[in-house]
């Protein structure tokens, strides 16, 4: 799947943030990663992963544009660039910006001709 910049800057604002902490014990190297939630003006970051969930924009095989929303689940959200989310009130602020970025970028479009 082919990931680009389908909800503009808006969708990015409070993108993941992640602290990656290195601890070498006994020749074995321990990552640690801190997700915070990608939510507008949200600060919460993830303790256990009940409850979290996981969205990523991208384009079908006809150019359309899609927002995935899925459970939370670390190696596909590795896999998928995707920004962690603490709830239901954050995904839905984020679908809205993804759906208010997508009707403004068609605006431009139609002005421009």
């Amino acid at each position: 799947m082919q990931h680009e910049d389908v909800g503009g800057d808006s969708a990015r604002c409070n993108f993941v943030e992640s602290l990656v902490e290195f601890t070498t014990f006994r020749e074995r190297t321990i990552v640690s990663v801190l997700y915070r939630c990608a939510g507008p003006g949200c600060e919460q970051t993830m303790i256990k992963e009940d409850g979290w969930w996981m969205m990523w924009a991208s384009f079908d095989g006809r150019r359309i544009p899609s927002l995935t929303l899925s459970p939370w689940n670390a190696q596909l959200a590795a896999e998928e660039a995707a920004m962690p989310v603490c709830g239901e009130r954050c995904a839905q602020l984020l679908q809205s910006h993804f759906m208010g970025n997508l009707q403004q970028n068609q605006t431009e479009r139609e002005r421009k001709g």
